[in-house]
């Protein structure tokens, strides 16, 4: 591996950036009630194994081995998939110390040629973790798609990527309509404020709260080809279970200050940045039609309206 891929693979991975404490949500986040995870058993962990493909992750295991013993050794095997459903258990109701999961989060990467010298990291987590993690997700998927709402439509909802074109197809199709928007974050995954939303998420959907904490308080490990190493300290962790239903979850106060004044969430415990100095200017119109998906967003309206929309993006996009 060359130098400068090493420099790119880094630059893509940066260091935790400073928390602004106006983003965070205010109080005490509400307890999560743990019963709902009685339901996360060794069928759903063989079921979920039965939906998961891919190659291995840093132990050399790949998905069709870990189907092998979930299925084909009689008893052992259902005690193997009750002691990922128990793991799976505690890691969603306890705080575990997280460097007894080292290995468990710890990541291949492999860097891609994007083309014109970019690169593109691809990371693949253990089979395990991405097992145990459709499991819990099969449990959770109605929580996370009801936190998300209409306006994040990655985190469970179906067709969400088909309901956001025709969304923006009708829109477009109106008289007042003159412009759309098309808003791309760069490096999102990796840029996200992974503290803040630590934080935010147990407050916008606390039964996830306990398990990201777990696989997320402490930098995992990513190894590439040729004995080098890097961190993932700063945002989601490529080949997580549960990086797209973190990511949409932590965006969701920033797409709360991107609504209409009228439509917004004005809880006293919802984050609360400055937003004066013009923002609120009706001569510069309200805020347009919009839909999300994941660091992908959509605005159409008027000029003023998705002038207002950029505007905003670039004021709050960054904390």
């Amino acid at each position: 591996m060359t130098d400068q891929i090493k420099s790119k693979l880094g630059d893509l991975h940066p260091e935790p950036a400073p928390t602004d404490p106006s983003y965070l949500w205010k109080g005490t986040p509400p307890r999560p009630n743990s019963v709902i995870f009685e339901s996360l058993t060794a069928e759903k962990i063989k079921e979920a194994s039965l939906h998961t493909k891919g190659a291995a992750g840093t132990s050399g295991g790949d998905a069709e081995h870990y189907r092998r013993l979930l299925y084909s050794f009689g008893a052992s095997s259902t005690d193997l998939a009750q002691a990922m459903a128990a793991a799976g258990r505690r890691l969603c109701t306890v705080y575990v110390d997280p460097d007894l999961i080292e290995a468990f989060v710890a990541n291949r990467l492999i860097p891609l040629d994007k083309g014109g010298g970019g690169v593109r990291p691809i990371g693949i987590g253990e089979i395990p973790r991405r097992v145990i993690g459709k499991a819990i997700m099969g449990v959770l998927k109605n929580d996370v798609a009801q936190a998300a709402g209409a306006t994040q439509v990655c985190a469970g909802q179906e067709g969400g990527i088909d309901a956001a074109i025709h969304a923006m197809m009708q829109l477009w199709e109106r008289a007042s309509t003159d412009c759309l928007l098309l808003i791309d974050a760069s490096n999102a995954f990796n840029s996200l404020k992974r503290a803040t939303a630590l934080w935010n998420i147990r407050f916008i959907c606390p039964p996830l709260g306990v398990i990201l904490i777990n696989l997320y308080r402490k930098p995992a490990r990513l190894f590439v080809m040729g004995g080098f190493e890097l961190l993932s300290q700063e945002g989601v962790t490529q080949g997580c279970p549960f990086s797209m239903a973190m990511y949409a979850l932590a965006t969701l106060p920033l797409l709360n200050l991107l609504r209409p004044a009228n439509n917004r969430d004005e809880r006293d415990w919802m984050p609360r940045p400055d937003i004066a100095g013009g923002m609120e200017d009706k001569s510069q119109g309200d805020m347009p039609t919009q839909v999300w998906f994941p660091d992908d967003g959509q605005g159409g309206g008027s000029l003023e309206q998705v002038f207002a929309l950029w505007n905003r993006v670039v004021r709050f996009g960054p904390g």
